[in-house]
């Protein structure tokens, strides 16, 4: 036998043995897989609500939305410089048409405290006698989610129907919720400034606490990045939102926000997909404030 003919015997023996083997299988087209998507810092009535629409028609149908903190900016109590107070009213009537939005594109709608939301309504709730402070709430998402509506004058509109809306302190602590084996929180007090470093604190005090989880996604910090951290996925998740006045103080301490949103994906038994999961980018400010 010449050489050609032993390569093609080799080539037939080396195909029998390819077609031996169990053919595998390619994953279904559609199966089963829990999609989130986390939205934060819209800061309403200051919110992109371009950007935000862009999210709801591009996902709308996904198991989850998750508003991670600041859904509301307080303008009114706000202790930061501004140029003009909005009456909270306005907010409130706002905030419950977009809730109400999300509420009929995703099929979960989560709604986590940040520090616009629950910490400064909280500390006006502080401000007053402790005998009457039980009638009050400790944050507004709490109402939204019962959906009490209002005007934008204060008038109210009874309540509006929303059985897939839920707030995050039903479950515990209002500013973290936890679905399956994915963290979406935000920090309700304080600030860092360095890339990732509310991220990775919150990560932390959930490790050193022992929760179990793969995943944890930050609101708060207005930048967007992920970095691998003991084994966890760490994500900020940037904002949806215009430049706050504070950024314009003179102090030129602030760099521009960084616009986006996180994706995490579940498989059927809460394992998060870490090639899936990710943040997602939507551009910056880079023109003069």
């Amino acid at each position: 036998m010449d050489n050609y003919g032993k390569v093609r015997q080799y080539c037939k023996a080396y195909r029998e043995k390819l077609n031996s083997y169990e053919e595998k299988k390619p994953r279904p087209v559609g199966r089963k897989r829990v999609r989130i998507i986390s939205i934060s810092d819209l800061h309403v009535p200051f919110c992109r609500e371009d950007l935000v629409q862009e999210i709801v028609k591009t996902y709308s149908g996904a198991e989850y939305c998750v508003v991670n903190g600041d859904l509301f900016d307080n303008n009114l109590i706000s202790t930061f410089p501004k140029s003009k107070e909005i009456p909270f009213a306005v907010e409130y009537a706002a905030v419950m048409e977009l809730v109400q939005e999300l509420a009929r594109n995703f099929e979960q709608v989560i709604l986590v405290d940040g520090n616009h939301d629950a910490g400064r309504f909280s500390r006006e709730l502080g401000k007053l006698n402790n005998s009457i402070k039980f009638l009050i709430k400790s944050s507004p998402l709490q109402y939204i989610a019962e959906g009490k509506n209002f005007s934008s004058q204060g008038e109210d509109l009874g309540i509006v129907n929303l059985p897939n809306v839920s707030y995050a302190g039903e479950n515990g602590m209002g500013w973290y919720t936890k679905i399956g084996q994915a963290i979406f929180g935000h920090k309700t007090s304080g600030f860092r400034k360095s890339p990732m470093a509310n991220a990775i604190h919150m990560t932390d005090w959930f490790i050193k606490r022992g929760t179990e989880f793969q995943c944890f996604v930050a609101g708060h910090s207005h930048k967007l990045g992920l970095v691998p951290y003991l084994g966890k996925i760490v994500i900020d998740q940037g904002a949806l939102c215009l430049p706050m006045e504070y950024e314009k103080d003179g102090r030129c301490t602030m760099s521009p926000p960084d616009l986006g949103y996180a994706i995490v994906e579940l498989d059927t038994r809460g394992n998060v997909d870490p090639v899936t999961t990710r943040p997602v980018f939507l551009g910056t400010y880079q023109e003069a404030l």
